[in-house]
């Protein structure tokens, strides 16, 4: 934007305003998510800006910042809905139209042939449907194989001859000889330690000990 295609707003010296409209194809989806203002004023003065966002009709608000005022070159995340075609109203190539004010940050009066060239830019995501009559020839092919069973069946055969009885197994299942001398022996020496005097009141008097220590802790 050029300084000549700044007006005043309404009423206001301290104030520049411009109507700028998103225009679409007339057949895409548009979805405006960010914008930034970027402008600078003769002698250096400090800028900000606010906008607001209609329909395409002008007739519904869908983003404001109100009497918030930013700083030039300060990206906005505005998040405005989808606009599809049908929603153009009968501007079939207007999707949003945005206003914008620009004022001094010092509040001071304003003189639009003193602005240098500006930009307002948008950022947005467009989506366009693409119909298709008939189906893709590839998504129609039929296409066989023959898979082969990955699960094999194994029989394991038993030899006739082969008897297994209960004396087949009986002698893995007793004692070896020298581990029942071993517990024989364990059971004697214990029986001696019991017998020797005062080791059967020691055991008991340590069990109760252990016993109440535990039931007090």
């Amino acid at each position: 934007m050029i300084s000549s295609q700044w007006d005043y707003a309404t009423g206001s010296s301290t104030h520049l305003y411009k109507e700028i409209p998103l225009v679409g194809d007339g057949t895409s989806s548009y979805n405006v998510f960010q914008m930034t203002f970027a402008g600078e004023y003769y002698g250096g003065a400090a800028l900000q800006w606010a906008v607001e966002i209609m329909d395409s009709s002008g007739n519904t608000r869908l983003y404001t910042t109100g009497a918030q005022y930013y700083d030039v070159n300060q990206m906005l995340v505005v998040g405005l809905p989808n606009v599809t075609p049908a929603q153009y109203s009968q501007h079939t190539d207007i999707v949003y139209r945005c206003h914008i004010w620009v004022k001094k940050k010092n509040g001071g009066n304003i003189s639009r042939t003193d602005m240098y060239a500006s930009n307002f830019t948008w950022y947005y995501n467009r989506s366009e449907q693409v119909e298709e009559n008939t189906l893709p020839p590839e998504w129609l092919e039929t296409t066989t194989y023959d898979i082969e069973n990955p699960l094999s069946t194994v029989t394991t055969v038993i030899p006739s001859d082969y008897d297994i009885t209960t004396q087949d197994v009986d002698p893995f299942l007793e004692i070896p000889e020298k581990i029942t001398a071993a517990m024989q022996g364990c059971i004697f020496w214990l029986g001696r330690l019991l017998n020797l005097k005062y080791v059967s009141f020691l055991l008991c008097f340590v069990l109760v000990v252990g016993l109440v220590a535990w039931l007090i802790h």
